[in-house]
């Protein structure tokens, strides 16, 4: 888009120059250059073009939108209507991370391996699912060769958030993250929009393994900090996401 742009401003200057040349030199064919390039310029800037990464992201917001429907349904079926917990496992000698939805009340927790689909042990059903922000992970992690501290600062935290959701998918502007022990608190500055009142269309997902703000959030810090999270509560405003997860 902002090729045609450019286009558009150079053939509007042309058709100045040639409109002047016009002036001077009363030579028609300049006159008709003067047209032709007035009449492309304009028409360049003034039909609403769509870039690819706006295109992109309609269709990558229709996708999530449609996850989101599935797993409603699917939550629906098993009249499920608890918050997940994000963990990490181990997925052929790789580290990956699951959600792990319980079905029942009071279900103890789950051992650190991929089991897949829906599992019962230990006196607990688990609904397991592969999270939204999965890929970006396996991305990020694979792609940086990172080695994960145990314990990592909130600065730490805060850059590789950043480095994820600011630089690689462009999710927002800028991340802050404030941390005890057993609570954090992460706050996204200027988010895209596209998901904004998604709780209100799939109350049960949303409540279960949280918005995709949240639920790429939580992906990404159980499996830099190597701990269970759970999403705990999300506040919308205008500019601005802040997200509560607690360390279960």
């Amino acid at each position: 888009m902002n090729r045609i742009k450019i286009i558009a401003i150079y053939l509007s200057t042309l058709s100045i120059i040639f409109f002047i040349l016009y002036f001077i030199t009363n030579i028609l064919l300049y006159l008709a250059f003067t047209i032709s390039s007035l009449l492309l310029g304009s028409t360049l800037l003034l039909i609403p073009y769509e870039s690819r990464e706006e295109a992109f992201l309609r269709g990558l917001t229709f996708l999530t939108y449609d996850f989101y429907a599935n797993m409603e349904k699917l939550l629906k079926e098993f009249d499920v209507n608890r918050r997940g917990i994000y963990f990490s496992v181990k997925t052929n000698g790789d580290k990956s991370i699951r959600i792990a939805v319980p079905l029942i009340e009071k279900s103890p927790p789950l051992a650190e391996r991929d089991l897949g689909g829906i599992i019962t042990s230990s006196g607990g059903s688990y609904l397991m699912l592969v999270p939204p922000g999965f890929s970006l992970i396996k991305y990020f992690f694979g792609k940086q060769e990172a080695v994960t501290p145990i314990e990592l600062e909130d600065y730490q935290i805060e850059d590789i958030l950043s480095r994820c959701l600011c630089d690689i998918i462009e999710l927002c502007t800028s991340i802050k993250v404030l941390s005890t022990a057993e609570h954090i608190v992460i706050k996204l500055y200027n988010p895209i929009k596209e998901f904004y009142g998604i709780e209100k269309v799939f109350p049960r997902t949303v409540y279960s393994i949280g918005s995709p703000y949240s639920s790429i959030v939580a992906s990404i810090v159980s499996y830099a900090l190597n701990k269970r999270i759970q999403i705990f509560s999300e506040k919308f405003s205008r500019g601005e996401i802040t997200i509560e997860m607690d360390v279960v």
